[in-house]
């Protein structure tokens, strides 16, 4: 193989390599000035390469020298630095010492880690991802599926009591049943119908910041507008108060689903028994540079302290099912959204005060 088609392997499998000969000369190749921001001849010694290492790195590069000179084939990730910008980049560096003839002669290639590093960041959050919904499914349908199984068992006690009273001629006796049987067949049903949502919902879930995006100019008054239209009933119609709401940048049908969310969680907590629904406020302002901001509102029961940092968890709950209904699902799925879809939430609340939810979302296309 020549020298030209060694360097065009080279060139396919890595951005950068070098080779230290037996004098201590080192000759630089590959993409250097895109990828450490300095030109080839001002690596030309182990002690210039040095200085581009990340100083906690440096003594595991001087080990991995010492054994490559022995011969051995050896590979670390560290970190180096770009000479033009100063900022680090992590790499994976594989050396290996030849004799040539008596001369030991180090080669080197330097593998970017960027993309690497990326799948594995994509990768260890979709692992908490699934770690996340396995708990859910294991915690949560535990209620409704327990309650299938005891309404089953409840309607096969009355069939078994119903077919003997038939047997025996019992018609006042067997007509008894019928009612009793209805009402297990309804619970069942209901617990049925309960643990479908709540896998509907884990699904969305699963699916939040994986589907194909299509953003356009958004007018984000109007999904307010067509949330009240169609999802709020009439006395909650009249609670929602818009002011001065942006234009956004965004998936239309991404961000009426994450609005209506938070508002009709907003217009849910807002209600405390005894007193009167307050109002809910959902009210556009700026971000940073090239970025909006949308909040939502309330002035209901809050959220306790020690509950905050959970809330966007998958299933967390901060009051009982009874008293809100809900499967706590809702803030985890727009999160996700947001995130991964580029924009965030925050929040801020106090118990018995209210809640507020702060959308922050891209003002218009990137340029």
């Amino acid at each position: 193989m020549t020298s030209e088609h060694a360097d065009i392997y080279l060139s396919l499998a890595a951005e950068v390599w070098w080779r230290k000969t037996a004098d201590g000369t080192v000759v630089t190749q590959g993409n250097v000035t895109g990828s450490l921001g300095c030109t080839p001849d001002m690596l030309d010694s182990v002690d210039a390469w040095m200085k581009l290492v990340h100083s906690s790195d440096r003594g595991m590069m001087k080990s991995m020298l010492r054994e490559s000179e022995r011969g051995k084939r050896v590979s670390e990730r560290i970190r180096i630095a770009n000479a033009a910008t100063g900022e680090y980049m992590k790499v994976m560096v594989h050396l290996k010492g030849v004799d040539c003839d008596g001369d030991m002669v180090i080669y080197a290639v330097h593998q970017s880690l960027r993309d690497l590093l990326a799948i594995e960041k994509e990768s260890l959050s979709r692992q908490e991802d699934l770690a996340q919904v396995a708990s859910t499914l294991s915690h949560d349908f535990r209620a409704p599926a327990r309650h299938m199984s005891g309404c089953a068992d409840r309607i096969q006690e009355h069939v078994d009591m119903l077919e003997d009273h038939v047997v025996k001629d019992e018609r006042d006796k067997a007509l008894e049943h019928l009612p009793v049987l209805r009402k297990w067949a309804a619970h069942a049903s209901a617990s049925g119908d309960r643990m479908g949502n709540m896998i509907e919902h884990v699904l969305q879930f699963s699916r939040a910041g994986s589907t194909k995006l299509s953003p356009e100019h958004v007018q984000t008054e109007d999904l307010v507008s067509e949330f009240i239209r169609y999802n709020a009933d009439r006395d909650d119609k009249k609670r929602v108060v818009v002011k001065s709401m942006p234009c956004v940048f965004y998936d239309r049908t991404v961000l009426f689903m994450v609005m209506s969310n938070l508002i009709g969680n907003a217009l849910k907590f807002s209600r405390i028994p005894g007193e009167d629904p307050r109002p809910v406020e959902v009210t556009g302002g700026d971000g940073d540079p090239g970025t909006v901001t949308i909040s939502i509102r309330d002035y209901g029961v809050g959220i306790a302290k020690e509950h905050q940092r959970d809330i966007f968890d998958m299933g967390f709950r901060t009051h009982h099912e009874r008293d809100y209904p809900g499967f706590g699902y809702g803030l985890a799925i727009v999160r996700r959204i947001l995130v991964r879809c580029g924009g965030d939430i925050t929040f801020r609340s106090k118990l018995g005060e209210g809640t507020e939810f702060i959308l922050i979302l891209p003002a218009g296309m990137p340029s």
